[in-house]
Formats: structure tokens, C-alpha cells, sequence
């Protein structure tokens, strides 16, 4: 049943209009202990009343937004005019005096249903929210006004609440309203009694109520986390035992087909400082056999080196780097240059091989692909952080093309630099674009400071 606010100060008006609308609806009478901040469906004024409470009852209406509370004005026709400033701020309707009981019913049933109307679209809002798979709540004046079902039972059980009064107070403090936020929200990491947990929130301020307020949608992500590590791992896993592969494959590559080669050199040099008793013919192709097993031997040497550079784990980076890129400007005849703050201390043993493996691919595609002319490598320390950099000013390319082609497995060069640099916790960008040349560059935190210099430069 409807409730309605008689504030009429007429007393004959106030005793018809209680006889009338009592019939259908429950009525506050002026007699009764009421206030305007009782609850109530339609308010009803005069003239008197409206001059008096005019400020609370516009107060009103909007603490009740987005819901519409409608009040009706009760007033004689000399007096429409004076009310005329108060319509739609603090009064919805008019109705003349003398009353007409008909007229009244169908005015006060009207603002009703509207009423109801403005009432089932919240209702629908929080039955939505409620459905939600997310948890959705809205925080105002430092307390929660509305939160679903999802949203209490996710921090009941992130924060081993019990009560709704202690999980809202705990809510509050481990998700102040109006904290700094992205475009696409935060995650928030949690330590409780079960374990870690990872939230993906998101704010959005609102009116409710005809107050601001802060919508907060919050979503569970722990799971997604631990896959998320679990595949980081396993993928790491497969990279070390790539490198391992590598670091045997090379080793027996010197160790073995290196020293054949050796071996065959030697013994065509013996056989070739006989020559003098040799056809002529025969003592020629004796020398190119000789030349050949020298380039095959260069060859099985080169491809030893760059699967995995032994001085890589015997010296670090810093010195397999000036190695590689004067092999690599030697053979290429370009101008190869490395900036480096950094001292020859060592760093850790992945860092040390994502880097070498981020440069060397960088510098094998500016050579084949690039036409680059010239190529810059860059490596600091900033801070916690190692920069490297590698720029040359070859062709470029559409930065967004290849990354699609490289998601369709066309070329897995930018995804392997960017998977080993991820997974080694850094950052990874490439800035390029036709024919503006292309610059590389990749960040890793760094868990203890190196000893830094001033910049040197290595020509190659």
C-alpha cells in the first residue's frame, strides 16, 4: 500500500484530504509524530507548508535520486502564480481548491505510478547487479550502500569476514573509494589467511541518490593469475632447455666435428708437403681440399659461436657482446657501435642470455632484412632498471602488420623477443615505421645496483 505525507496547515483541507485518501492508501497525518524524513511514496503540501519547508522538501527529492519523489500542491487559483517558481524544483503538480475528490484521486494515482515506474527501474538495476557474475557494490559517504551478492561473498572470502557489518567496514579499508585508477582498472594483491589472492577492480563515479558516489565492479582473478604463472614457468622451462640444447649442440659441434676438421686439415697438410712428387694436377685439387676443410672448420666454429658463445657463461655479457659485434661488423663491413655504462660485473644468468638473444636477433634482422646501414646497441643501468636499446636506420616496417603476421605464425622473431623479455619480467617495445628505420627497446628490473661508469662507446 501506498504511503502518503499530508503537510497541509489548512485544517479542513487536511481532515478531507485524510477522509479520502485513507480509503485507498496509508496516510501520515499532520496530527501523527512525521517528519519529512520518514519514508512516504507522495508528499502533499499547501501554500503555508511550501513557504515553510521548502528547502528540506527540495533536499528531499534529491537524496531520493535516481528515484522520484513527487509532492503535490494543494493551493487556491489567486495563488498560482507565487507557487509557479517552486514547480519541477520542489513540486510536481497542482491542484486547485475547490478540491474535486475525483480530480484528486486521479492526480495523487498518477505521481503514484510514476512513482512506481521510477521505483521497478531500480529494482531491475539491482536485480541486474545482482546476476551479475561480477561483484558489483557502491560506496558513498565511506559506506556501502549497495553491494550484491557476488561482491559479499568474494570478500567474505578473501578476507575471512563473517558478518556483512565487518566485511563492509574491512571492504572499506582494503578498497578506499576514489583511488587512484587506469582506463581499464587495477588489480589489487591481497595476503590472507588461505593464500594470495589478485582482484581486478574498476571505479566509476556516479550520482546516487543525488549524492556522488563511487561504483566499484570487482572480479576474482587468482585462478587466471596462477595459469598465468604456471605458463611463464613452463614456457621458461622450455627456453632454459632450448639454451641447453644449444650450449651441448655447440660444444659438441667444437668439441667434436671441430676437431675432425682439425684433424682432416692436418693430415691434407702432411700429404701436401709431399707435393713435390705429386702430379701437378693432383697437388692443386690437394690445396683446394685444403681450403675448403679450412672454411668448413671456420664454419663449424661461427655456427658453435652463435648457437651459444661459450664465453657467454664463462664471461658474461658485456664481453660476448663486444665479440658479436665486431664479428658481426667484420663480416657485414657496417659501422656497429655499443654504449654501455656498465662495468664487466656479471649479471644473472638469464638476464645475461635474454639480452644477448634480444641483441643478436635484432642485429641478425637489421642486417638481412633492414638494408640498415648502420646500427646502435645501447645498454644502462637507470636506476633499478637495465636499459637496452638497439636502433638502426634501415627500411622500417609497419610495427601492427608484422605483429599480426607473427600471431599467425608467419614470423616468430618479434614474438620470441618479446616472450623471453616478458618472461625474464622486463618490458618490451618496438618503435618503427617504413623507411624511419627501427629502434628496440627493452627494460629489466635489475634485483641489486652494478657498478656504473661514465657512457663509453665501443666502435666496430
Amino acid at each position: 500500500m501506498a504511503r502518503l505525507l499530508l503537510l497541509l496547515e489548512h485544517k479542513e483541507n487536511a481532515r478531507l484530504l485524510y477522509e479520502w485518501l485513507s480509503e485507498k492508501y496509508e496516510v501520515i497525518f499532520p496530527g501523527e509524530p512525521q517528519r519529512l524524513g520518514d519514508s512516504f511514496d507522495l508528499g502533499i503540501l499547501d501554500g503555508p507548508a511550501l513557504d515553510r519547508l521548502a528547502g528540506m522538501v527540495a533536499a528531499r527529492k534529491k537524496g531520493e535520486e535516481p528515484l522520484f519523489l513527487p509532492f503535490l500542491l494543494v493551493t487556491s487559483r489567486q495563488n498560482v502564480g507565487f507557487v509557479t517558481r517552486h514547480l519541477w524544483r520542489t513540486i510536481d503538480e497542482i491542484i486547485l481548491t475547490p478540491i474535486e475528490k475525483v480530480e484528486l484521486l486521479a492526480r495523487v494515482e498518477i505521481l503514484l505510478r510514476a512513482r512506481r515506474h521510477s521505483v521497478e527501474a531500480e529494482n531491475r538495476y539491482f536485480a541486474l547487479a545482482n546476476s551479475s557474475p561480477v561483484g558489483v557494490a557502491i560506496f558513498q559517504d565511506e559506506q556501502i550502500v549497495f553491494a550484491n551478492e557476488i561482491f559479499r561473498q568474494l570478500h567474505h572470502e578473501v578476507l575471512g569476514a563473517g558478518k556483512a557489518e565487518k566485511v563492509s567496514k574491512l571492504l572499506l579499508a582494503a578498497y578506499p573509494p576514489g583511488g587512484k585508477t587506469s582506463e581499464m582498472g587495477y588489480r589489487m594483491e591481497l595476503e590472507t589467511k588461505t593464500g594470495t589472492r589478485w582482484l581486478q577492480c574498476s571505479d566509476r563515479e556516479i550520482t546516487y541518490r543525488g549524492r556522488p558516489a563511487t561504483l566499484r565492479v570487482v572480479m576474482d582473478i587468482t585462478q587466471d593469475i596462477l595459469y598465468e604463472h604456471e605458463l611463464k614457468q613452463l614456457s621458461q622451462r622450455i627456453l632454459d632447455a632450448q639454451e641447453q640444447e644449444r650450449r651441448h649442440i655447440a660444444l659438441e659441434l667444437h668439441d667434436q666435428i671441430g676437431q675432425m676438421l682439425t684433424a682432416i686439415k692436418i693430415g691434407l697438410q702432411a700429404v701436401a708437403r709431399t707435393a713435390e712428387s705429386l702430379p701437378q694436377t693432383t697437388a692443386q685439387q690437394l690445396e683446394a681440399s685444403i681450403q675448403t676443410t679450412e672454411k668448413a672448420l671456420q664454419q663449424v666454429r661461427s655456427l658453435s659461436l652463435n648457437l651459444r658463445p661459450s664465453m657467454l657463461d664463462d664471461l658474461g655479457l658485456l664481453p660476448t657482446l663486444r665479440w658479436y659485434i665486431d664479428q658481426q661488423a667484420r663480416q657485414s663491413s657496417l659501422p656497429i657501435r655499443l654504449q654501455t655504462n656498465l662495468s664487466d660485473s656479471r649479471l644473472s644468468s638469464t638476464i645475461e642470455t635474454v639480452c644477448f638473444r634480444v641483441i643478436q636477433e635484432a642485429i641478425t634482422n637489421a642486417l638481412r632484412h633492414a638494408q640498415a646501414t648502420q646500427i646502435m646497441v645501447s645498454l644502462y643501468q637507470e636506476k633499478d632498471w637495465l636499459i637496452v636499446t638497439i636502433a638502426d636506420n634501415g627500411t622500417g616496417f609497419d610495427v601492427k602488420a608484422a605483429s599480426q603476421q607473427a600471431t599467425e605464425g608467419h614470423s616468430m622473431g618479434l614474438v620470441g623477443m618479446r616472450e623471453r623479455v616478458v618472461m625474464a619480467g622486463g618490458s618490451f617495445q618496438i618503435e618503427s615505421s617504413p623507411q624511419q628505420g627501427t629502434t628496440i627497446h627493452a627494460r629489466f628490473p635489475l634485483d641489486i645496483a652494478l657498478p656504473t661508469y661514465s657512457m663509453k662507446e665501443t666502435k666496430s
